[in-house]
């Protein structure tokens, strides 16, 4: 009985046995886990099958969207005042399609998320002026915004000043426009500046229009500016630049000595 004993729990029986009870082991623990994956996979497309209703329509119905209406820049003027570029103040209207973000959410909770400087008082006092509407009509401060509301925002705007400091082209031909970009000017709106940058102030005192940005310089950077007049020529710039057929040099001036 000993050798028998012995004989059946010999060193190789007992690997093979336990190699044995360790496949099997991992292969139910497998089968359990791909059961449970599957069932939470079908509490989840049940879910979400569920909350369907509540959620935005696919992003196609986008497609029937207008193009946001451009501003004039005619409502305003610059003026110089102790060399500095000023605009006068003007009324203006954002305009926005509801964001996936606000989604869902009320108007007055919207404001009170993302533009804070204005009070329930003062977003209500717009409403009733009329300088604050969705779909073209006042609505009330719990009004709940939809996918693909349009919401206009009439404002009066001051812009922050620049220095005035002219614009010099280096060169201008049918499809490019060089330029040397003077330092404390935006190159596009932003922000507190939109008369203020430098597409508006070209379109407005040069008359050059429709330009095709390449690059940016930021506000207080001074330098050389490429610009395309062209869709043609931007596509054909802008596969120069991925292809490093272009490069740019910052120059930085500074008051003092670096140390060895």
């Amino acid at each position: 009985m000993i050798i028998n004993h012995s004989c059946h729990y010999s060193p190789w029986n007992l690997i093979k046995y336990f190699t044995f009870r360790r496949n099997t082991l991992a292969m139910n623990t497998a089968v359990k886990r791909k059961t449970v994956d599957k069932d939470d996979d079908n509490d989840e497309i049940e879910n979400n099958t569920k909350t369907k209703p509540d959620l935005p329509p696919a992003k196609k119905s986008r497609m029937n969207k207008v193009d946001l209406p451009k501003e004039s820049l005619d409502v305003s003027d610059y003026y110089i005042d102790n060399g500095n570029r000023k605009v006068y103040p003007y009324h203006y209207t954002y305009h926005s399609y509801c964001k996936g973000r606000w989604f869902g959410k009320t108007l007055g909770e919207l404001f009170a998320d993302e533009f804070r400087a204005l009070t329930p008082e003062i977003i209500g006092s717009k409403i009733e002026k009329g300088h604050l509407k969705v779909n073209g009509q006042p609505v009330p401060l719990n009004y709940q915004l939809n996918y693909n509301d349009f919401i206009t925002h009439r404002i009066h705007r001051h812009e922050f000043p620049v220095l005035a400091a002219p614009i010099p082209i280096i060169h201008s031909d049918d499809d490019l426009l060089v330029i040397d970009k003077p330092p404390s000017i935006p190159v596009h709106a932003c922000g507190k500046f939109r008369f203020n940058s430098i597409i508006s102030i070209l379109e407005k005192e040069n008359n050059i229009k429709d330009l095709h940005l390449l690059h940016r310089l930021d506000r207080l950077t001074s330098g050389i500016m490429i610009m395309a007049k062209t869709k043609a020529r931007a596509q054909k710039l802008h596969e120069q630049m991925r292809n490093r057929e272009m490069h740019k040099e910052y120059l930085c001036r500074v008051d003092g000595h670096f140390p060895e």
